[in-house]
Order: C-alpha cells, then sequence, then structure tokens
C-alpha cells in the first residue's frame, strides 16, 4: 500500500471503512469459487458472518471445517459480488436481468434486507409485459403482497388483462402460474378469449419443449 492510503481509516465511517477493503481486497481470509467458471470472489469472514446468518454458520459453525476455498456453482459472479456489495455497504445493483438472481443469492443467503430491497423494485416495475415473471418471481420466493399486487393489476380491467394475455410474458408463463390465473373468478375476459390465450400459451410451450 502506497503512502498516500496508509492512513486509509482516517475519517471514514464503518461502512466506508468496510467498503474500501472489500475493493481493495484488504486483508480478505475467504474465497469463493462461483459460477460454472468458478470465478475467485474474495471476502472477510467477519463481515459476512456479521451480516448473514448463513454466512455465519458455513464460516464459524461446528461443520465449517478448514477450508478457506468455497465453491458455489449455483449463482453467477456478478450476482455475487452484489451480494458483497450490498453486505458490506448496502449499495444495491437491481436491474431487470439481475433481480430474479438477487432474490435467489438473497433467499439462500438469508439477506432479508436485500430480499425485500428486490420485492420493492418489482412491485414498482410491473407492467402488462413484465407483470408474468414478476408473478413466477412472487410465487417461486414466497412474496405474497407481490403476487397480491400482480393479480389486483392483471384483473383491474379488461383492457389490462386482454394485453396481458397477449403479451410474451404469459406465453412463456410456467404452468404453476397459469393455472393460478385460470382459477381466478375475478379474471375480466370472456372465454373465447382466454381459450385462443390458451392455444398460444400451449403451442409456444409445446416449440419450447421441443415437441413440435
Amino acid at each position: 500500500m502506497d503512502q498516500e492510503n496508509r492512513n486509509w481509516q482516517a475519517g471514514r465511517k464503518v461502512i466506508e471503512c468496510n467498503k474500501y477493503m472489500l475493493i481493495n481486497q484488504i486483508q480478505c481470509d475467504v474465497t469463493f469459487k462461483v459460477g460454472l467458471e468458478k470465478k475467485e470472489v474474495k471476502a472477510h469472514r467477519y463481515v459476512l458472518g456479521s451480516r448473514s446468518s448463513v454466512f455465519y454458520t458455513m464460516l464459524f459453525g461446528s461443520l465449517s471445517g478448514n477450508s478457506n476455498n468455497i465453491v458455489v456453482p449455483d449463482i453467477e459472479p456478478e450476482v455475487f459480488q452484489d451480494l458483497f456489495r450490498f453486505l458490506y455497504y448496502e449499495e444495491t445493483n437491481i436491474n431487470e436481468e439481475s433481480v430474479t438472481g438477487t432474490l435467489y443469492a438473497a433467499e439462500k443467503y438469508g439477506v432479508t434486507d436485500l430480499k425485500e430491497a428486490c420485492n420493492f423494485y418489482l412491485k414498482n416495475h410491473i407492467n402488462e409485459e413484465s407483470v408474468c415473471a414478476i408473478m413466477e418471481n412472487a410465487k417461486l420466493f414466497n412474496l405474497n403482497d407481490l403476487l397480491t399486487r400482480c393479480i389486483d393489476f392483471i384483473v383491474q380491467s379488461e383492457a389490462t388483462a386482454k394485453t396481458v394475455l397477449q403479451s410474451q410474458g404469459f406465453l412463456g408463463l410456467n404452468r404453476e402460474c397459469l393455472l393460478s390465473l385460470l382459477k381466478l373468478d375475478t379474471l375480466p375476459v370472456n372465454e373465447e378469449f382466454l381459450y385462443k390465450s390458451l392455444r398460444l400459451w400451449s403451442h409456444k410451450t409445446a416449440k419450447k419443449m421441443g415437441r413440435m
């Protein structure tokens, strides 16, 4: 470390010191090998354990062992680094591409504040094209208030419901969410329109599964 940065702690608050140490990789004592490419992401046991009960058990619990290299194959490196940025200095980088992965990481490591931040983001990005994908996330991660908001959005008017049922988001909807929509007594479309939408969904699903 050069002369200018020898006293980098001076004038910084705790969260700013955490950020500096993470960005500059100072005294990191654990390495994660993340994603299919096993990209190395380094961090500090103390910070992770102080912010997540899952990390605490993993790093300090009776089954933690002495390994300083932990493989995480089910999360993309960019998402994992976003998780660390939140744990270290509460910065979020949630967007349309990252929100599902971030939700998964937040759920896996018990970071409830980050999960709530994702929930807030999704609530504020509901529209005719996105609502079906958001509904899937709501069901997958047990965000019941978000699920209710999605349903309320879809059934608010016949025009909205028809636009949703003709969207690419609807055509990519999974079977579980589709069935939950069909069970709604408040869905404001007639049977003929619904039948046509279901035929399109069936065709798209069969094509995706290689049956056509």
